[in-house]
C-alpha cells in the first residue's frame, strides 16, 4: 500500500511492501501477461525550472541508464480566415528519457513530471517500486516541484489469443459478464 504525504517542500511515501491483512495471497505468475508497468507522477513545475537541468541527470544515471534521448513537444498554430496558414511552429524541449543497458527499464524526467517504465519481462512490484521511488527522489531533488497533480500506476497486459473463436472464460479466470439482450427503454 502506498500513501503519499505531500506538502510544497516535501513528499514522503509511506509504503508497506509486506502482506496486508486484507490482501489475498497471490501466486507469482511465471509467464505473466504484463508487458509494461508504469509509475507516473505529474507535477506542477516551479516557474524558474530550466529543462536543461534534466540533461545533466545523465551523468548521475549513466551507470544504470546509459542511453539519453531528448523528448520534445511539437506545437503548431494554424489560423483559418483572413490570414490563413501556419502562424507559428515550436519545437520545445520537454525533458529526457533514459534507458537501461538491457532496455527493460526506462525513466523520464520532464518538466511536467516523472515516469518510470518497467518493460517485459516484468519482475514484481517489490522490485519495481524501490527503483521508481529512488529515481523519483532524484527527480524531485532536481526539479523541486511545487505540487504533485497526479499519481498513477498502470499495468499494460498482452494476452495472446488463438485465432479461433473462443469465449473469454476459456482464457480468463474471472471474465467480465455481459448481458445477452438489452432491454429497450
Amino acid at each position: 500500500m502506498c500513501r503519499p504525504v505531500c506538502n510544497v517542500r516535501e513528499t514522503r511515501f509511506e509504503v508497506r511492501l509486506g502482506r496486508d491483512d486484507n490482501m489475498v495471497d497471490r501466486k507469482h505468475l511465471r509467464n505473466a501477461p504484463i508487458t509494461e508497468a508504469i509509475v507516473d507522477i505529474r507535477v506542477k513545475a516551479r516557474s524558474d525550472l530550466d529543462v536543461a537541468i534534466f540533461g545533466e541527470a545523465s551523468e548521475m544515471l549513466a551507470a544504470r541508464f546509459p542511453t539519453k534521448v531528448e523528448q520534445r513537444v511539437f506545437t503548431t498554430k494554424v489560423q483559418f480566415g483572413g490570414k490563413s496558414g501556419i502562424q507559428s511552429t515550436e519545437h520545445d524541449l520537454r525533458g529526457y528519457m533514459f534507458r537501461s543497458k538491457d532496455e527493460f527499464n526506462v525513466v523520464q524526467f520532464r518538466v511536467d513530471g516523472f515516469t518510470f517504465n518497467r518493460l517485459k519481462p516484468y519482475t514484481s512490484w517489490k522490485s519495481v517500486w524501490p527503483q521508481a521511488l529512488e529515481l523519483w527522489r532524484k527527480y524531485q531533488n532536481m526539479a523541486l516541484p511545487v505540487a504533485i497533480t497526479r499519481m498513477a500506476l498502470r499495468y499494460i497486459n498482452h494476452i495472446a489469443l488463438p485465432s479461433r473463436a473462443l469465449r473469454l472464460d476459456d482464457v480468463l479466470t474471472c471474465p467480465p459478464q455481459f448481458r445477452r439482450t438489452w432491454a429497450r427503454p
